[in-house]
C-alpha cells in the first residue's frame, strides 16, 4: 500500500490520531473534525510532509527496532492501515487504525505497536507517560487502535538517541464504554445530526 493507497482507504474515517479530539474535546473541536472529514478525499495525507511528521516517519523503523532487541519473541507485520471490522455495525466503515507495526507470535496477530520519536531531547516529556496513563495524549490513539483492531494489548515506544522508553496499555474498559458513546454521538453528527447540549467529557471524569 503506497501512501496514497493509504490516504483514500483512511479517508473520511476516524481514526487514531482523533481518538483524543473525540473523547475529550468540545463542539468547536468537533465541528472542525466533522469539517475535515467530509472534505478529505486522501490526496493530502499522500502529499510530502515536514517537520515533526516527517521525522517521526524516518525514525518510526529505528524506534521499531529498538522495540525488537527487546521483545524477540514478537514477529511482525506492516499492513499501513486497517478498518474496524469489530461486532458494532454502525462502527464499519467508520473508523480505521494506522498501526506502527502489528505483533504477531505463530502467525497469530496478538499486539499492536505505536512509535514516537520526539525530534529533540526536551520533547520527550510530551511523550512519556506520568502518573495516570490516561492523561497520556497517546492513550487514546491507542485504546482506539485496541477497539478498532480487536486486539488486547498495545505497546507504545519512546526513544531518542539512547534513551528508550515502553508502555504496554491493555483495553481499559471503562474507558472504552465511554468513547463508544462519544463515537456514537461524534458520528451522528458527522451525519448531519445536531449536537446535543453537554459539556465535554474530561480526563478527570474517568
Amino acid at each position: 500500500m503506497d501512501k496514497l493507497e493509504h490516504g483514500k482507504a483512511r479517508a473520511g474515517k476516524i481514526t487514531g490520531t482523533m481518538a483524543h479530539t473525540v473523547m475529550y474535546s468540545g463542539q468547536k473541536a468537533w465541528d472542525t473534525l466533522i469539517k475535515q472529514l467530509w472534505t478529505d478525499d486522501g490526496t493530502e495525507f499522500a502529499e510530502a510532509v515536514y517537520g515533526a511528521r516527517a521525522h517521526g516517519h524516518v525514525y518510526e523503523p529505528v524506534g521499531a527496532a529498538k522495540f525488537w532487541d527487546r521483545h524477540p519473541e514478537y514477529d511482525h507485520e506492516d499492513p499501513k492501515y486497517d478498518d474496524y471490522s469489530g461486532p458494532i455495525r454502525e462502527f464499519r466503515g467508520r473508523l480505521g487504525y494506522s498501526p506502527d507495526r502489528i505483533l504477531k507470535i505463530d502467525g497469530l496477530r496478538v499486539a499492536g505497536l505505536e512509535v514516537k520519536s520526539p525530534t529533540t531531547e526536551d520533547k520527550i516529556a510530551d511523550h512519556i507517560v506520568a502518573g495516570d496513563p490516561r492523561g497520556n495524549k497517546h492513550f487514546s490513539q491507542c485504546q482506539h487502535c485496541l477497539l478498532s483492531s480487536g486486539l488486547n494489548h498495545w505497546y507504545q515506544v519512546v526513544h531518542f538517541e539512547d534513551q528508550y522508553f515502553e508502555y504496554r496499555y491493555d483495553i481499559d474498559r471503562v474507558w472504552r464504554e465511554r468513547y463508544i458513546t462519544r463515537l456514537r454521538e461524534f458520528i451522528s453528527q458527522l451525519d448531519g445530526a445536531a449536537p446535543k447540549p453537554k459539556r465535554k467529557l474530561r480526563i478527570t471524569d474517568l
